[in-house]
């Protein structure tokens, strides 16, 4: 199992990155990645769904590996499901349990999809037991350090701070099984396509993509970046809002010529869009 052709990866992260999540992906932002598409892998890595994740490369037009559900799956270019971590069905219960008795907004990735709670259908028994990632939404600052500790307590989880878009002073927690994140999904992917760190680069905003970025070559910091991943990044360009995917695709650009990056092969493309 092997990426099938340029030796070189963007890792992108899309709430943040490539869109607010309150706004449809910008004409520029899809030119951009449509004139860097033939040249390296453009990987999405993502807390949203399978069902979530496909629309958005179908968009963009990639037909790449992805890493979704926060770390918890990761499928291949023909868009088949090879690595999967579920959430223990207990500690899943737990979580729901707690959300529901407290009034707390959230949802949760079943197989793929993504329920928002109330959805009766969702919580039947037998799906407990394939819950792969919860976010827990709209958290208020004072609640956030309580909720945190009741998770430690549960055990067996790992949960990431991630902004809140709709309202910037709550936060949301997305929360997937141990040793399940945007990291370890990295490091799983690129043994199994044989593909060297060396020669990735990686483009995020949130907490949760901190520990992904520091483990690939060329580190790039949205301009809305939390500040920890910003002072880690070997770049930073502009924000989400401002388009500034456009201005990372354009270092990416540079670093395929400048530094041996497929410089005597870099073919560039035109916006089919």
């Amino acid at each position: 199992m092997r990426f099938k052709k340029s030796p070189y990866a963007l890792f992108l992260d899309i709430d943040g990155t490539l869109t607010n999540n309150l706004l449809p992906i910008s004409q520029p932002v899809k030119c951009a990645i449509s004139s860097i598409n033939n040249d390296l892998h453009v990987v999405l890595i993502t807390g949203r769904s399978l069902s979530s994740t496909i629309l958005i490369a179908d968009e963009l037009g990639l037909s790449c590996y992805a890493i979704t559900e926060g770390g918890a799956r990761i499928i291949d270019d023909q868009k088949r499901t090879i690595l999967l971590s579920c959430i223990e069905e207990k500690a899943a219960k737990k979580i729901a349990s707690l959300c529901i008795k407290l009034n707390i907004e959230f949802n949760i990735c079943i197989e793929g999809k993504s329920y928002m709670y109330p959805n009766k259908q969702v919580f039947s028994l037998q799906n407990f037991s394939k819950i792969s990632r919860i976010c827990v939404l709209n958290i208020n600052q004072s609640y956030l350090k309580d909720l945190e500790d009741y998770l430690r307590k549960i055990g067996n989880i790992d949960f990431f701070q991630v902004k809140n878009n709709k309202n910037p002073l709550n936060w949301n927690l997305d929360i997937t099984a141990k040793n399940v994140n945007k990291k370890t999904a990295l490091k799983k992917l690129l043994k199994l396509v044989k593909f060297s760190n060396s020669k990735t680069i990686g483009i995020g905003d949130g907490h949760n993509d901190i520990e992904f970025i520091k483990n690939v070559e060329t580190k790039i910091a949205m301009g809305n970046a939390v500040d920890e991943l910003k002072k880690i990044a070997d770049y930073t360009v502009d924000t989400v809002t401002n388009d500034g995917i456009v201005d990372a695709v354009n270092i990416a650009k540079r670093l395929l010529k400048s530094l041996k990056y497929g410089k005597q092969n870099f073919r560039g493309g035109s916006c089919s869009y």
